[in-house]
């Protein structure tokens, strides 16, 4: 995956699946995405940066996986495999996909003032990366 780039991809509900959204539905809506940063792990694992420019349902789940880099951890998406490579096992403490909203900016729908919120990572995701990185790249713990 190289940084950024653009998905621009229409989604809509799966006709197959209704908990499921896709790229391939014959009613759906325009959805842009921008992967703005990565962080390589290791050669299986890339930490990525993502602006939505639409909102749609799942729409960070389903432009990654179209694109064949699904988010570890997401089931409904294709990235929750059965078996793990040691170098990734730490994965596999997951009970959800690696997904979390670091930054939510936005206008106040009545006002219109730019409303910003930032969130660290949670503990749970955090203790999976540092786990990924003391395996992969020992030399990134000491900085």
């Amino acid at each position: 995956m190289r940084a950024c780039r653009r998905i621009e991809e229409p989604i809509g509900r799966d006709p197959g699946n209704r908990k499921k959204m896709t790229n391939r539905a014959r009613r759906s809506r325009e959805a842009v995405t921008r992967i703005v940063r990565v962080y390589h792990v290791n050669p299986a694992l890339t930490l990525a940066q993502i602006a939505i420019h639409t909102g749609r349902t799942h729409q960070i789940r389903v432009h990654l996986s179209a694109i064949g880099h699904p988010i570890v951890g997401d089931s409904l998406y294709g990235g929750v495999h059965r078996r793990v490579a040691a170098d990734i096992r730490a994965v596999s403490k997951l009970d959800r996909p690696f997904l979390h909203a670091a930054k939510l900016a936005f206008n106040h729908p009545v006002d219109g003032r730019k409303m910003s919120f930032e969130s660290e990572l949670p503990p749970d995701l955090k203790s999976v990366l540092d786990a990924l990185i003391a395996r992969s790249h020992p030399e990134d713990l000491e900085a």
